[in-house]
């Protein structure tokens, strides 16, 4: 499996980037629930 470079990644590179996109995503979502979900749930929670 080569990327662009032509660079071979072996079985522990993409164990890495595959790792780090799940950190990524993680905190994507986390970012997400901060910013979106938790001000809509405040919101809702003192309207009763």
């Amino acid at each position: 499996m080569k990327n662009l470079l032509g660079y071979s990644a072996g079985f522990g590179d993409l164990a890495i980037a595959a790792a780090a996109g799940l950190v990524l995503i993680g905190g994507l979502a986390l970012c997400w629930h901060v910013v979106v979900e938790r001000p809509r749930y405040n919101a809702r929670k003192q309207a009763g």
